[in-house]
């Protein structure tokens, strides 16, 4: 499979855009603070003996977001040595709304297979399903396996893993494991994480974050056939070295993303998956989208012991009394403190003092606080105003409050 011929245009970021100059600028304090599918790979592989798959049931689940009851699964046979597609297939759908499949396998000559997934599936960004049609694809080995899972990443990883197990002779399961590190690396995630085929969005772990955070990123508010040629142009472009040089791209979806951040529009997306019913898990992936913008700005990640200076630094006029991040109370007005219980879990204060005579915590919703990585999940950040403003205005000092989450990405 060759998804796209590889762009010739270099694309340097000499000039940040009008969003990126703004969030700049209003990081600014914060930095005094915190300082095709029939592809012959060309070559051979390095693995040993081809062995022979036969009579085997071939299982896993298909996600962009999930694709949708009737979308078609492949198992495609490709060859032991140069993992060309040999033209031998077998064909399953997706069974329910989970994007759930089984294809039986009769016998195939080697272990090695192509999985291809095409159909429409469920959009992370609007929650509706697509109005078009998205092919997703999976390098596997399945002399050790019968489950296998096809999503962004497995799609993203395989002409990296091609080229490096063909041109390179890597074995495969090297190949892969190091074109998928390469896919995290370039959206700025690291981590021991499994392996693509084995990963899924409705994991409550940070594998499924990262996985989640990806795919989100990736769609934006693209079309479905502009998302495709994200998907390609990026697949063309680390193909040979693994690396994404697209830096137009890179911000075009870093702008995307911070605006999405900075208006609070992240808990839309949750709401989404999570309004889907198909899970009771959706991942923090918020951590790793705020992550990626965050650093494709060039703004560092702040340290959380910093956070003192940074809440002084953004706003002079406070007085801070303890900067305690399981239990600080934060807000552009009012004082800031250690409120106790009442500023936990982000739970709506009973109207009682605080500390040394300080505001009562008001106007904050149960659960924004879990919801925009501040890094524990048991802990909360109350807030306080004198002038019990709006909870719309509240939101937006929550997410925009280095204190809350850029210290902790």
């Amino acid at each position: 499979m060759k998804i796209q011929t590889k762009k010739q245009t270099i694309i340097a970021r000499d000039v940040p855009s009008m969003q990126a100059i703004v969030v700049m600028f209003f990081a600014v304090l914060l930095l005094a603070a915190c300082g095709d599918d029939n592809k012959n790979a060309g070559g051979t592989v390095e693995d040993g003996e081809v062995v022979a798959i036969v009579d085997k049931t071939i299982s896993g689940v298909s996600q962009k977001g999930p694709f949708v009851n009737g979308s078609s699964v492949t198992v495609q046979e490709l060859n032991g040595k140069t993992l060309a597609q040999t033209g031998l297939g077998f064909e399953g759908k997706i069974k329910n709304d989970l994007g759930e499949f089984s294809v039986k396998v009769n016998k195939l000559e080697s272990q090695y297979a192509l999985l291809k997934a095409n159909g429409y599936y469920r959009n992370e960004v609007t929650g509706d399903k697509s109005k078009g049609l998205v092919t997703l694809y999976a390098l596997t080995d399945l002399s050790n396996r019968d489950e296998v899972n096809v999503n962004l990443l497995t799609h993203l990883a395989y002409e990296r893993s091609l080229y490096l197990a063909t041109v390179d002779t890597l074995s495969v399961a090297k190949a892969k494991k190091q074109a998928e590190a390469e896919i995290f690396k370039s959206f700025g995630i690291e981590g021991n994480f499994a392996a693509a085929e084995d990963l899924n969005i409705f994991g409550a772990d940070d594998q499924s974050a990262a996985l989640l955070a990806v795919s989100i990123l990736m769609q934006s508010d693209l079309s479905e056939g502009d998302f495709s040629e994200r998907l390609a142009d990026y697949a063309a472009d680390i193909e040979s070295d693994g690396i994404w040089n697209d830096a137009k791209t890179a911000t075009e979806i870093a702008d995307w993303a911070s605006n999405r951040s900075l208006t609070g529009t992240l808990t839309a997306i949750r709401n989404n998956i999570a309004g889907w019913g198909l899970s009771a898990d959706v991942p923090a992936f918020e951590s790793y989208v705020n992550n990626f913008w965050w650093q494709n700005y060039g703004l560092g990640i702040c340290d959380a012991k910093r956070e003192g200076e940074v809440l002084k630094n953004q706003y002079p006029d406070i007085t801070i009394w303890a900067v305690e991040p399981e239990h600080a109370a934060i807000l552009s007005g009012g004082s800031i403190g250690t409120h106790g219980a009442d500023a936990r879990d982000g739970i709506i204060g009973n109207g009682n003092e605080g500390p040394n005579g300080s505001p009562p915590i008001v106007g904050v919703e149960q659960d924004i606080v879990p919801r925009i990585g501040i890094g524990v999940p048991a802990v909360g950040a109350g807030l306080v105003d004198d002038s019990h403003t709006d909870t719309a205005q509240i939101r937006r000092n929550l997410l925009q409050s280095p204190s809350v989450s850029l210290a902790q990405f």
